[in-house]
């Protein structure tokens, strides 16, 4: 009887040992990083959050409307354009100037606006400067007054509206995020809006209460 007992006491200590090693090796496999490439066309959200995916949909969708539309769209040469950037009014910090890089590789790549390249200008006018120093040969300098001026400026905002699951009890909170970008195109010689749109979009996360 003394035997049959410490027998089941080894077994037991035994299966208690194997699944503890069971155990831990499933923490182990679970704490471990994972690495992969992911192609950038695919569209990829992690959470309710602005991303590279909507970076890339709003880019789409805005260039396209203001290629399409009138006064762009109206006309037969190629008119130009200065990027007056988007205000971020959300809570979150977004690059904006990201959004307004995609849409200016768009718009180039049309072959239907001109665009001022309203960032370098200091740069220009630094060089410009230099160039007057007497330093470089003047068949080479560069000739004041050959800039182009502007005749539309393209400018917008981007907003988000968050909400959230109230307090109670519940295995999973749920938080949903809302998204506009507003854009519009303004004539320089008469402050007149010509054109505008907005891409918004929402999404949903829920997310366990407890979790790892």
């Amino acid at each position: 009887m003394r035997k049959n007992r410490m027998s089941w006491s080894v077994s037991g200590r035994r299966i208690g040992l194997a699944v503890g090693c069971c155990l831990a090796a499933l923490w182990v496999s679970g704490c471990q990083t994972t690495t992969e490439t992911v192609h950038v066309a695919k569209p990829v959200h992690m959470d309710e959050s602005y991303d590279y995916t909507d970076l890339q949909n709003a880019a789409s969708v805005l260039a396209e409307s203001i290629l399409s539309k009138p006064p762009i769209a109206a006309r037969s040469d190629r008119p130009v354009v200065i990027p007056f950037g988007i205000t971020n009014r959300t809570s979150e910090h977004l690059d904006t100037k990201a959004l307004v890089e995609k849409m200016q590789i768009r718009l180039l790549n049309s072959q239907k606006v001109q665009l001022v390249n309203a960032e370098q200008r200091e740069n220009i006018l630094n060089e410009i400067e230099y160039q007057d120093g007497g330093l470089v040969k003047q068949d080479t300098m560069i000739r004041l007054g050959q800039q182009v001026g502007a005749e539309y400026a393209v400018s917008g905002s981007i907003m988000e509206i968050t909400k959230e699951e109230g307090r109670g009890f519940r295995l999973s909170r749920t938080s949903l995020k809302y998204y506009k970008i507003h854009l519009e195109l303004t004539n320089l010689n008469t402050a007149l809006i010509e054109w505008t749109d907005e891409y918004e979009f929402a999404r949903e996360t829920s997310r366990p209460i407890i979790g790892w």
